[in-house]
């Protein structure tokens, strides 16, 4: 297998912690007014913010993928909004530019209670993106018309939402994303496994660490 090959083959990684599956579960108004979700039976809170301390950017350490390849995924908390992005490197410490950066932009919908090892959090899809950031990127991409699209260019973001990339079906805008996290003073954790349906919300925190940076 080539080194091209093994660029994507390195996706799954990076796709992991950004685009699972989701579901478009709906929510229906309780005999209170309030919004319940109709799937896990609690209330929802109306305009969940994250606190001033939660909110910030967080930046998992340079992680190796293979023998040269490398990976590192940054997420942005705002006071109702969370983004996260996983870029792919070909070099083995996270130098260079990205051949490849996955992008999921939401919207908190609600923040709920203790779930196993971490807090409950459901956020609507507003945007699934691939961008290459290198030539070789943008050859690998076209080349295997990675994720349906046939036109791939530098640094330009295109809309993958609900597509199949790479053999993994990405999240498609205006699903619900049913999660966990939890953050510990200036460390960041997500929930560890599927997170397409209420059911199957992971109650294992991801091993891996996010840092804030700012």
């Amino acid at each position: 297998m080539n080194k091209n090959q093994n660029l994507w083959l390195a996706l799954g990684t990076g796709m992991s912690l950004v685009v699972a599956g989701c579901s478009s579960e709906g929510t229906q108004p309780s005999a209170s007014g309030a919004s319940k979700d109709t799937s896990t039976n609690v209330a929802k809170i109306e305009s969940p913010k994250f606190t001033a301390e939660q909110q910030g950017i967080y930046q998992t350490a340079c992680m190796k993928q293979g023998s040269w390849g490398s990976m590192r995924a940054v997420t942005e908390i705002g006071k109702s909004d969370v983004t996260t992005r996983a870029s792919m490197y070909a070099t083995a410490d996270c130098s260079e530019a990205p051949y490849i950066t996955i992008k999921m932009s939401g919207i908190v919908e609600r923040i709920g209670g203790t779930f196993g090892e971490g807090t409950e959090v459901d956020t609507r899809i507003t945007a699934v993106t691939y961008t290459p950031g290198t030539e070789q990127g943008v050859e690998i991409a076209n080349e295997t018309q990675l994720c349906d699209v046939t036109e791939w260019k530098l640094n330009v973001e295109q809309d993958v939402s609900g597509q199949t990339c790479n053999e993994e079906k990405v999240a498609t805008v205006g699903a619900l994303d049913y999660d966990i996290f939890r953050i510990q003073g200036n460390e960041l954790q997500l929930g560890n496994g599927d997170s397409e349906k209420p059911d199957s919300r992971p109650e294992k925190l991801d091993p891996e660490i996010f840092t804030k940076i700012q």
